[in-house]
């Protein structure tokens, strides 16, 4: 995409504009600036929701973004080769997964089971499974090796008898039985 379209149309604009066309040189600084807001925008609403971390600056991150994306645009129009956007698009979703998300930001900065009792009384929002998050449980209490949590039924969970599907049954005796895994703070890879 970046070959068929002649790379950034910023970064051409800028790099055009630096010192002989003033004018479009404040327009293209503006588009930067707007750019870097909306991402800004995007992370501080994650964080308005308590779903990205609290600590992180959202202007540095949004920078961030931008940089890594107009390098990687720039190496891979220069030498032909795409590989160096993939890359900064790929480190992107790594700072995203593992420094902005609050789920695995959570689990870095506090053992698992004070993760899972920073969620007594709410949903368990921090599961490093997208299956848990789906099944949505609230959690009741955590001590090591011991976990209560509430499920909501809802109705494609139930069978055509109007009762609970035997699979979800089975799916949230799994769920609790990885919770209390997780919970004895055994050393894994996140």
């Amino acid at each position: 995409m970046v070959f068929l379209h002649g790379g950034c149309p910023l970064m051409n604009a800028a790099t055009e504009s630096d010192d002989t066309f003033p004018a479009l040189n404040r327009q293209v600084k503006l588009s930067f600036q707007d750019w870097t807001e909306t991402i800004s925008k995007i992370i501080k609403a994650g964080q308005t929701n308590n779903e990205f971390n609290q600590e992180i600056d959202p202007e540095q991150y949004a920078s961030l973004f931008i940089i890594l994306i107009e390098g990687g645009i720039l190496l891979s129009k220069t030498t032909g080769n795409e590989k160096h956007l993939n890359l900064a698009l790929d480190r992107i979703l790594l700072l995203v997964d593992k420094e902005i998300k609050k789920i695995l930001y959570k689990l870095i900065v506090m053992d698992k089971l004070q993760a899972l009792q920073s969620f007594i009384g709410k949903e368990f929002t921090a599961s490093p499974s997208p299956f848990m998050r789906w099944l949505n449980p609230v959690v009741i209490s955590a001590e090591e090796g011991q976990i209560e949590f509430q499920y909501t039924v809802r109705e494609e969970w139930l069978n055509p008898m109007g009762n609970m599907h035997g699979g979800v049954t089975a799916a949230i005796m799994d769920d609790i039985i990885g919770a209390t895994m997780f919970s004895l703070n055994e050393k894994t890879s996140l």
